[in-house]
């Protein structure tokens, strides 16, 4: 693995700043599963050139924040860039930084910082502020009004996304149009770079997808009137949503579940770690999956938001291979990064170009345990003209200059088909799965002259994971002396935060790392002298 090009270019952009170019906004547009979580680390270098004082990442998933986290403490990354950054997650805490280089944080963080802590902050340094999947906010909204003094303040603004459009169709916010179309005309100050899904294949970044659409039969009740068609084809296009809402709540859905399965199988004759990832349309749709596949495959779960530790411990799972097949409904977004879903079965009526983009994004990524010429990501979709419609348009590279099409506001973090309101006023009567045809988007390129092989560390300790080992080990210790000698936790937890003058949540690092060695030197229970001395120490603090 070596830089790809809008890395590259994200280099030679900081060392045009430090140069002394008045440059001071950058967006980069990357194709989904292109590398952007890199693009933070390069622009740490002006922090090292002291351009910078910190950076405060912003993103739209926890998920996101525990990747950003770990990307900047990979030995690997650290070797690729040259770079030292180290940043932790932090959610309106203060000292967000605590003697590192920054912080990452969500979107949702910021809306709920009442007190405007996190834009003190970054009043009080030379921040760049990086705008993770910024396409999230929309122009003249309330996370717009949220943000912007917080965009105002920071020293440089670097923007990132895989899309440029909205759900809703309306503009995105912080970003420069030319009458209806996004401008691509960079002013003074900014810099655009664009990475697509021809650049990234070039350079192997992704892997070709490979389409099995599936055309169905459909039938249903409107008001007195029943709506047959043989073929999705014959559906006229005001009916199109009805005949996606019919096939996936009746027998369809079932179909192509068992389709895609039993290529699945057959794939993993070739490549055990092959993972499956299922799309549902709403929870109740979601659970009906998850029981067909249970009458066939035992390692299957499920991840919605009506469980959202549960489905946080699903996707976990599923990314360390305990669980072979997930079943989600709109969590499989930005920020899961499981490079061994080498199959996705589409089963919602979501026609937005931007969400199955996203969702496409989920099996492209190249999986180090296969060879590259063998990999392809098997969608396996319904066989409509819109999803060929946007098929295409992600082919013909036209996404940063598509046209606004209005439409009702989808909010911030909104995640579609989680509505458990039915979505048109009809009765689906039934369906079937009738054909398929492939097609296949784009082609396995050869390999690039020194290129180095990538493989992540099995563990990566992540600041926010030291941190919380740390106060662990603290806890356990304070737990175990006063079990020993019946003293009350919270009399040993006050006295130590005396000693320290803060608590242990607020502490850094270096400090957790004091705090440790203070209680086993103070609260030590191992040894026969050590005992007695523990105990004359608590006689001492305690009478």
């Amino acid at each position: 693995m070596r830089p790809r090009k809008h890395q590259l270019e994200a280099m030679h952009i900081v060392d045009e700043i430090i140069s002394g170019a008045p440059i001071r906004d950058i967006l980069f547009y990357v194709t989904p599963g292109g590398g952007k979580s890199m693009i933070p680390i390069i622009f740490s270098k002006l922090i090292q050139a002291g351009r910078a004082d910190a950076i405060y990442w912003i993103c739209p998933r926890k998920s996101l924040q525990y990747q950003g986290e770990a990307n900047c403490a990979d030995p690997f990354f650290r070797q690729m860039f040259g770079h030292t950054l180290s940043i932790r997650a932090s959610t309106n805490e203060p000292n967000p930084c605590r003697g590192l280089n920054g912080f990452i944080t969500t979107y949702q963080a910021i809306g709920l910082d009442i007190t405007g802590s996190v834009l003190q902050e970054i009043r009080s340094k030379r921040y760049i502020l990086v705008l993770d999947e910024f396409h999230h906010a929309e122009e003249d909204s309330l996370w717009e009004n949220k943000l912007q003094p917080i965009y105002d303040a920071a020293r440089f603004r670097v923007k990132m996304t895989g899309t440029l459009e909205r759900h809703s169709g309306k503009k995105v916010a912080f970003t420069t149009y030319d009458g209806i179309q996004v401008s691509t005309e960079p002013n003074g100050s900014e810099r655009i770079v664009r990475y697509t899904r021809q650049d990234a294949l070039a350079e192997r970044a992704i892997i070709p997808l490979h389409f099995t659409f599936n055309d169905a039969s459909v039938r249903w009740i409107e008001g007195e009137e029943e709506k047959d068609y043989d073929s999705l084809s014959y559906v006229p296009a005001e009916d199109t949503g009805k005949a996606l809402y019919t096939a996936i709540n009746t027998d369809y859905a079932q179909e192509l579940i068992y389709k895609a399965l039993d290529h699945w199988t057959e794939h993993r004759r070739t490549d055990q770690s092959a993972k499956m990832l299922i799309v549902a349309a709403k929870i109740s749709n979601a659970q009906e999956a998850l029981e067909t596949l249970r009458s066939r495959y035992r390692y299957c779960e499920i991840a919605t938001s009506a469980e959202t530790e549960a489905a946080q411990e699903a996707i976990r799972r599923f990314k360390q291979g305990d669980t072979h097949i997930l079943v989600t409904v709109a969590m499989a977004y930005e920020g899961m990064d499981v490079p061994e879903v080498s199959h996705i079965v589409c089963l919602t009526n979501i026609r937005s170009t931007p969400w199955i983009e996203q969702m496409l994004a989920r099996a492209v990524r190249v999986n180090k345990a296969v060879p590259y010429e063998q990999q392809y990501g098997y969608v396996y979709t319904m066989d409509d003209p819109r999803m060929h419609e946007i098929v295409m348009k992600i082919r013909a590279e036209q996404l940063p200059f598509l046209r606004g099409r209005g439409g009702e506001q989808m909010g911030l973090f909104d995640q579609p088909g989680e509505s458990t309101k039915p979505a048109y006023d009809i009765e689906p009567m039934a369906s079937s799965l009738t054909n398929g045809r492939e097609y296949t988007l784009g082609e396995h390129w050869p390999a690039l002259d020194h290129e180095i092989e990538y493989r992540s560390p099995a563990t990566i300790e992540t600041p926010s994971d030291i941190e919380r080992r740390l106060r662990n080990e603290i806890e356990s210790a304070v737990r175990r002396y006063c079990s020993v000698y019946r003293l009350k936790e919270q009399k040993a937890n006050a006295q130590i935060k005396t000693y320290f003058q803060k608590g242990r949540s607020e502490m850094t690092i270096p400090e957790l790392e004091e705090c440790l060695e203070y209680v086993n030197r103070i609260f030590a229970v191992n040894g026969t002298g050590r005992r007695r001395t523990a105990r004359r120490e608590a006689v001492r603090y305690y009478g």
